[in-house]
Protein backbone atom coordinates (compact mmCIF):
# COMPACT_ATOMS: atom_id res chain seq x y z
CA UNK A 1 0.00 0.00 0.00
CA UNK A 2 2.72 2.47 0.96
CA UNK A 3 4.84 1.50 -2.03
CA UNK A 4 1.98 2.13 -4.46
CA UNK A 5 1.43 5.57 -2.94
CA UNK A 6 5.12 6.41 -3.23
CA UNK A 7 5.20 5.27 -6.84
CA UNK A 8 2.05 7.23 -7.67
CA UNK A 9 3.19 10.52 -6.11
CA UNK A 10 4.83 11.96 -9.29
CA UNK A 11 1.65 11.41 -11.31
CA UNK A 12 -0.54 12.73 -8.51
CA UNK A 13 1.55 15.90 -8.18
CA UNK A 14 1.49 16.50 -11.92
CA UNK A 15 -2.28 16.08 -11.99
CA UNK A 16 -2.74 18.35 -8.95
CA UNK A 17 -0.62 21.09 -10.54
CA UNK A 18 -2.68 20.93 -13.72
CA UNK A 19 0.05 19.33 -15.81
CA UNK A 20 -1.40 16.14 -17.21
CA UNK A 21 1.79 15.40 -19.11
CA UNK A 22 3.82 12.25 -19.06
CA UNK A 23 7.14 11.88 -17.25
CA UNK A 24 10.18 11.87 -19.55
CA UNK A 25 10.70 12.41 -23.26
CA UNK A 26 10.55 8.76 -24.33
CA UNK A 27 7.01 8.45 -22.95
CA UNK A 28 5.61 10.66 -25.69
CA UNK A 29 7.45 8.69 -28.36
CA UNK A 30 6.03 5.40 -27.11
CA UNK A 31 2.50 6.84 -26.79
CA UNK A 32 2.67 8.14 -30.36
CA UNK A 33 3.95 4.83 -31.71
CA UNK A 34 1.40 2.82 -29.68
CA UNK A 35 -1.39 4.99 -31.09
CA UNK A 36 -0.08 4.25 -34.58
CA UNK A 37 -0.05 0.50 -33.87
CA UNK A 38 -3.54 0.62 -32.33
CA UNK A 39 -4.87 2.45 -35.39
CA UNK A 40 -3.04 0.56 -38.15
CA UNK A 41 -2.45 -2.87 -36.52
CA UNK A 42 1.22 -2.81 -37.55
CA UNK A 43 4.49 -1.13 -36.71
CA UNK A 44 5.61 1.69 -38.96
CA UNK A 45 8.55 1.00 -41.26
CA UNK A 46 9.68 4.61 -41.11
CA UNK A 47 9.25 7.15 -38.30
CA UNK A 48 8.75 10.53 -39.99
CA UNK A 49 8.50 12.53 -36.76
CA UNK A 50 11.70 11.30 -35.15
CA UNK A 51 14.79 13.39 -35.88
CA UNK A 52 13.47 14.51 -39.29
CA UNK A 53 12.66 10.92 -40.20
CA UNK A 54 14.51 7.64 -39.83
CA UNK A 55 13.84 3.90 -40.13
CA UNK A 56 11.92 2.34 -37.25
CA UNK A 57 14.47 0.80 -34.85
CA UNK A 58 12.79 0.81 -31.46
CA UNK A 59 12.06 -2.06 -29.10
CA UNK A 60 8.41 -2.93 -29.81
CA UNK A 61 7.55 -4.56 -26.47
CA UNK A 62 6.21 -1.52 -24.61
CA UNK A 63 4.54 -0.25 -27.78
CA UNK A 64 2.66 -3.53 -28.31
CA UNK A 65 1.72 -3.76 -24.63
CA UNK A 66 0.21 -0.26 -24.64
CA UNK A 67 -1.63 -0.83 -27.92
CA UNK A 68 -2.94 -4.26 -26.84
CA UNK A 69 -4.17 -3.10 -23.44
CA UNK A 70 -5.77 -0.07 -25.06
CA UNK A 71 -7.74 -2.41 -27.32
CA UNK A 72 -8.65 -4.82 -24.49
CA UNK A 73 -9.41 -2.44 -21.63
CA UNK A 74 -10.47 0.70 -23.48
CA UNK A 75 -8.36 3.14 -21.48
CA UNK A 76 -6.45 5.76 -23.41
CA UNK A 77 -2.84 4.98 -24.23
CA UNK A 78 -1.75 8.08 -22.34
CA UNK A 79 -3.56 6.90 -19.20
CA UNK A 80 -2.05 3.43 -19.54
CA UNK A 81 1.40 5.03 -19.78
CA UNK A 82 0.81 6.60 -16.38
CA UNK A 83 -0.84 3.62 -14.66
CA UNK A 84 1.27 0.68 -15.84
CA UNK A 85 4.63 1.84 -14.38
CA UNK A 86 2.97 2.14 -10.96
CA UNK A 87 1.41 -1.31 -11.28
CA UNK A 88 4.68 -2.90 -12.42
CA UNK A 89 6.55 -1.08 -9.64
CA UNK A 90 4.20 -2.47 -6.99
CA UNK A 91 4.47 -5.96 -8.46
CA UNK A 92 8.27 -5.90 -8.30
CA UNK A 93 8.44 -4.77 -4.66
Amino acid sequence: MVSSLILAIPNLLRTYNGDGGLIGDQSYLYVRLAEYVATNNQLPNYDQLSFQGRPFKYNPGWIFLLASLHSLVGLSISALSKILPVIFGVITI
